[in-house]
């Protein structure tokens, strides 16, 4: 069954056009902005910095063209042992088109300006490898998810579960027996209902720096796993504890609290926050070992193979 999304992409045009009309923030009429987002700007600092977006998906540097990419280096424990591999965090800014749910190769009053939120893993087993990833759709003005894929590749075959916010359930299509091809029940989400995968970039985006507690509703992770259960929700709390000084100097620390369980984020004291160290209850770690930004796009060829390393 699907449902209808509701016209934001229009209102949020029709806001951000006028408040660039109120701060002579110009655009020709055949060269819309490279994003909506763009057009939030209400002032400049007298250093002539940008001033403070109205969100944190709405500042001008998700504009510069570029992606955020993170490489980490991992320890998860994956059948039963524990593995190291490179995991990747790539953010980006995008035009997204609700009638299809998908990229929109350019900007309309009808898209909705996301924040593509992309997870890589690189799992190596004894002689195989595991290839996998999710993908979110996150609207910029809030966080909102439109959209969540998730997939695993190895040897022995493919997973892939989807939610849209325009269809109901968790779609899923395993090679598994006793799952096959399912549709679960996972109503339509609110701001705070949200998937394990998502957490890094929405505690990024919430005034973390305020020391506070919020309640969430956390789907459970699905990413790392190669087979498709139906999504588990659970009552769950975020703890901002703010700037903590360590041996690394600054970061920004904030929990995750199911239970009797904690997971630990620990990010970067400046704009855009960006996350450092990621450790799990069950004994997973990631720790950031470099971020760009980059458009990475255009770096496809050969030649590039090192650019990264």
């Amino acid at each position: 069954m699907s449902r209808p999304i509701p016209a934001f992409g229009i209102a949020t045009g029709l806001a951000a056009l006028a408040a660039a009309a109120t701060v002579n923030v110009a655009f020709a009429p055949s060269d819309p902005p490279a994003s909506l987002a763009a057009a939030s700007v209400v002032a400049t600092a007298q250093d002539g910095a940008l001033a403070r977006a109205a969100s944190f998906g709405e500042h001008p540097l998700w504009d510069d063209g570029k992606a955020e990419l993170s490489r980490y280096a991992a320890e998860e424990i994956v059948e039963g042992e524990k593995r190291k591999f490179t995991a990747w965090s790539v953010i980006v800014a995008e035009h997204f088109d609700p009638k299809s749910m998908v990229k929109a190769d350019e900007w309309s009053p009808a898209t909705i300006p996301v924040l593509k939120c992309n997870w890589f893993l690189h799992v190596p087993t004894g002689v195989y490898s595991y290839q996998q990833m999710a993908s979110l759709f996150l609207r910029r003005t809030d966080g909102l998810v439109m959209k969540a894929a998730f997939s695993s590749q190895e040897w022995c075959g493919m997973t892939f579960a989807e939610w849209r916010r325009d269809q109901d359930g968790l779609t899923t299509h395993s090679y598994w027996q006793g799952e096959g091809d399912q549709r679960y029940e996972l109503p339509e989400l609110a701001t705070n209902t949200l998937f394990h995968e998502q957490l890094p970039l929405w505690i990024r985006g919430r005034a973390p720096t305020k020391v506070r507690t919020e309640a969430i509703t956390l789907i459970r992770k699905r990413i790392g796993s190669a087979k498709c259960p139906p999504p588990k929700l659970v009552g769950a709390a975020i703890w901002f504890d703010g700037v903590k000084e360590g041996a690394a100097g600054k970061r920004i620390e904030a929990r995750l609290m199911v239970d009797q369980q904690v997971d630990t984020f620990l990010f970067a004291p400046d704009f855009p926050h960006v996350l450092q160290e990621w450790r799990r209850d069950d004994g997973t770690v990631w720790k950031l070992e470099k971020s760009v930004r980059l458009d990475y796009w255009k770096f496809s060829k050969n030649e590039f193979a090192e650019l990264l390393k």
